[in-house]
Formats: C-alpha cells, sequence, structure tokens
C-alpha cells in the first residue's frame, strides 16, 4: 500500500535511449536479477539518463527538475535523489537538452536501480557478450521494478509531492573482437602518440557529445580512440567475411582511382591491406561512443615492414556502424560511397583528418614490388615485410647458389614478366652451359689463332731441316 500521500499529477521518467560498445566502467546500479541484488563490477553499462517530465498540472515551461528530488519511503526505510544535469553538477542551471542523472543524497549511498532486458526476456547485467550473439543487440532499460512503484517512490517538488509513472528506453551495444586497443587522446601542443600506439590528436577546449546529442561528456579523462579489427566471426563457412567484402570493394575503387591518377598506387606488384573500425568512446561511462565538437586528427601507426616513403591509399566506408544486421553489412559494403581520404604519412604514423562523427569502417592499402600485379591472399596486420632489394654491383655478379630456393616475388629486383611473353625453358638454356667440372680460364676466341701460327711454325722447321739435310748429301758426293 501507499506509505505516502500524493498531490494530483504525474511526473513521467524515461530512461533516455543510448548506443554503446561492448567493454567500458560499467554504472554501479545495475540489476543482477529478480532477487533485486545490486552488481558494482566493471560490467559496462553506462551512467542512465533520464528525461523527467513536469507534473500534470505544473507549468511545463517553468518547470526545473533540478529543484525536484526523488524520494523513496518505505515505512522508516527512507532514500532520497538529487536530479543533476547529465554533464553538471547539483549548482548547473537547467540544461538545454534536458538528460539528467540521479544523485543520492547524503546518507542514501544507493544508485537509482536500473535493469536491462534482451528481446528474449532474460535480464542483463553486464556486457560480456559472445560476438556472434549480439552483434544488433538492443536491450530495453527501466528503473527497477515494473516501473517504479508508485506507492514508494515519488517526486517533490516545490513542496509537493506527485507520483511516477515510468518509460522504457533502449540500449543498443555495439560489439567489439576483444583484441580491441583504445588509443590516447593528445591536446596539440601536449606531446605526439607514441611509435607503434594509435591516437588522436585535438584542438585546445575540444569538448565530446554523448551520441552526437547536446549531452556533454563532464570528464573526458576516460575519452579514448576505439582502434579494432573488423568482425568476421559469426559469418558462416563459405560465406565471404566483412574483411573479404571489403577488400574486393577497395580494389574497384582503387582501380578507377588508379585510371584516373587520384591515388599514388601504381596497380602493381602485390598490394596489402590494413582494416580497422574506428570511433571514439567514453571508457569511463560504459564505452559509450561519443563525438568531438570539431575536427580531429587520427594517427594510426605504420604496419610492420613500411616507412614514411612507403605509398599509402585509406579509404573510408562511412555509415556502416555495427549494430547493423548481418545482410545489412554486406548490402551497405556493395552500396557504400567509399571515401578516399588525404592522409599525411610520417616516420611513426599515417595521419588523417575526421569531422565530427565521421567514424566506421578504414582500410589502409600499400604495394610492395615484385611479380604481376596480385593481392596478398590473408594480410596480417603488422607482420614484417622484406625490403624490395637492391640491384648488385655488375663488375662482381654474385656466385649462383644451386641449392637455394627460387627468390620472394616480393623482395625479387627482377621486373615483372608482362603479359604474352614467355621465359626461355630450361632445355633450350641448359645446351648452352659448359660442363661445371671444367673450369674457366678466360677468353677462348683466340685458339684459332694459336694453332695457325703453330702449324705454321712446325712446318717452316721441317723445311729447314729438308734443305740442309740435300745440302749434306751433295758435299758428300763429291
Amino acid at each position: 500500500k501507499p506509505t505516502v500521500s500524493y498531490k494530483a499529477g504525474v511526473s513521467v521518467i524515461i530512461p533516455a535511449d543510448v548506443t554503446i560498445y561492448v567493454g567500458g566502467q560499467s554504472y554501479d546500479g545495475v540489476i543482477e536479477g529478480d532477487d533485486g541484488i545490486v552488481t558494482n563490477d566493471a560490467s559496462g553499462f553506462p551512467v542512465p539518463g533520464f528525461t523527467v517530465s513536469a507534473p500534470s498540472g505544473v507549468d511545463a515551461a517553468a518547470f526545473d527538475p533540478t529543484k525536484a528530488v526523488l524520494k523513496y519511503q518505505d515505512g522508516n526505510d527512507v532514500r532520497t535523489w538529487k536530479i543533476v544535469p547529465y554533464d553538471g553538477n547539483e549548482n548547473s542551471p537547467k540544461p538545454s537538452h534536458g538528460i539528467y542523472r540521479f544523485e543520492p543524497t547524503e546518507g542514501s549511498n544507493t544508485p537509482v536501480r536500473m535493469q536491462f532486458t534482451n528481446t528474449s526476456g532474460t535480464v542483463v547485467t553486464e556486457d560480456d557478450f559472445q560476438i556472434t550473439d549480439h552483434l544488433d543487440q538492443e536491450l530495453t532499460m527501466e528503473v527497477y521494478g515494473e516501473g517504479i512503484e508508485a506507492g514508494h517512490v515519488c517526486l517533490e517538488y516545490d513542496g509537493k509531492q506527485y507520483p511516477i509513472d515510468a518509460g522504457v528506453g533502449t540500449l543498443r551495444v555495439r560489439s567489439t573482437t576483444g583484441g580491441e586497443e583504445y588509443g590516447d587522446v593528445k591536446t596539440e601542443g601536449e606531446g605526439t602518440v607514441s611509435r607503434g600506439d594509435s591516437g588522436v590528436v585535438v584542438p585546445e577546449n575540444t569538448t565530446y557529445s554523448i551520441n552526437g546529442t547536446a549531452v556533454q561528456v563532464a570528464d573526458p579523462s576516460g575519452v579514448k580512440l576505439l582502434f579494432d579489427d573488423i568482425i568476421d566471426d559469426y559469418i558462416d563457412s563459405g560465406e565471404p567475411t566483412n574483411t573479404q567484402l571489403l577488400k574486393d570493394k577497395t580494389d574497384e575503387v582503387l582501380t578507377e582511382a588508379i585510371q584516373s591518377d587520384t591515388v599514388s598506387l601504381t596497380g602493381s606488384g602485390t598490394r596489402h591491406y590494413e582494416l580497422k573500425y574506428l570511433d571514439l568512446v567514453d571508457t569511463n561511462n560504459g564505452n559509450v561512443w561519443v563525438a568531438a565538437s570539431g575536427d580531429i586528427t587520427v594517427c594510426w601507426p605504420l604496419p610492420a615492414g613500411t616507412s614514411s616513403s612507403t605509398k599509402f591509399a585509406l579509404l573510408h566506408f562511412p555509415g556502416l556502424h555495427r549494430e547493423m544486421g548481418t545482410d545489412d553489412v554486406a548490402d551497405g559494403i556493395a552500396e557504400c560511397n567509399v571515401e578516399i581520404k588525404e592522409i599525411t604519412v610520417t616516420d611513426t604514423h599515417v595521419t588523417f583528418t575526421v569531422p565530427t562523427a565521421g567514424f566506421s569502417p578504414f582500410v589502409l592499402v600499400w604495394e610492395t614490388r615484385g611479380g604481376s600485379s596480385s593481392h596478398d591472399p590473408d594480410p596480417t596486420p603488422g607482420t614484417p615485410l622484406e625490403p624490395v632489394s637492391s640491384t648488385p654491383d655488375s663488375s662482381e655478379p654474385p656466385a649462383p647458389d644451386s641449392s637455394s630456393a627460387p627468390s620472394d616475388p616480393i623482395v625479387s629486383s627482377q621486373p615483372a614478366v608482362s603479359d604474352g611473353a614467355s621465359e626461355p625453358s630450361d632445355s633450350a638454356s641448359s645446351e648452352a652451359v659448359a660442363d661445371p667440372d671444367v673450369p674457366k680460364t678466360g677468353d677462348e676466341s683466340a685458339l684459332i689463332l694459336w694453332l695457325t701460327l703453330a702449324g705454321a711454325a712446325l712446318l717452316g722447321l721441317g723445311g729447314t731441316l729438308l734443305i740442309a739435310r740435300r745440302k749434306e748429301n751433295e758435299d758428300l758426293s763429291d
């Protein structure tokens, strides 16, 4: 039964819809289940925000929720909560965005109790979901209980108490791979993003808004760059993966770009890809996605084996977000208006500018010399690539090594064989090869000359001996 008396009129409190990524630090008021136990672990649910309507009969334009108190009373058990602007404090003025949070007053020490329910009716208390089951997860969220029990909770405003009616909000969950990185946010002039790390550089006085709304992040220290791989685990065997679909679309776009000379790639050699899903999140508030107030600079670490002289192309696939259904992803990639980003390559990073809320999948592409044009069949981000070998000094040719395997086409310094041409066959070339056991001593082109001269000398010697013998016989006959 009701334990407090009410004036006429009802105030409606509705949780604000919010989109988050798996992970992040949790709000401390998530309900364990029907037993009403409150969890306090890092389950990844954000601080809930609420809209609070003016009680019926109260001037809506003049109503200020920050002047009201939420009160729970069950016999001698009395607890109260201040209503505070979501991105402010108790002294902040009434916000224009109309989103509030509830803070327990001194002595109450109990967060407003929240519970989340998935589409099957199961109460959810943590977001350590399997990616294969929750790519497009939506949960309803409400204040604990079947709404707020009118007999125990009321809104006190201007010396009067009003009954409460509770609505239901939606929590959308975007999955991560579980191996994601969180890059630091650096302010211009504060320093640079470390070699090998991802991150962003932002102008001074940059602010962040939750889900692109007018609600600002009160403490930006938890804002990070989500730097994650592409999710493929849920794809059935034999079906093209999201990674392959993105690569195919990338090749299609690059073919036109190379022909129009709008990228620095040539289309020859071996093509390599690094695919990432990027976004800004508030790791201190359930990994809720946030938008910067202006353009920011993303720092993508150079893949292993590349350098500041490597030619890159960076493609952006706007609008492909992780709460999309599996069929929607494939259609979205096929129909996507892909952007080729302007980039700067430093000694440590590929950098580029992203506007407010301009994140989704990106594909970084580069080529290595060797062989005819081909694509890396299974690129592994960060796998070292051998540098292209330099041309040896022709004055000192290296000795052949018959035991060595053919050279890797990635590092070969020989040009690719053009279409329609063929290399000499092994049988044709073997006919011109001398016995390897006979050492070569030099040029053999003068051998016939020396043999001719030797023969002439022998003939001259023989003629001289014949003349001498005849003269000797003539002297004896005399």
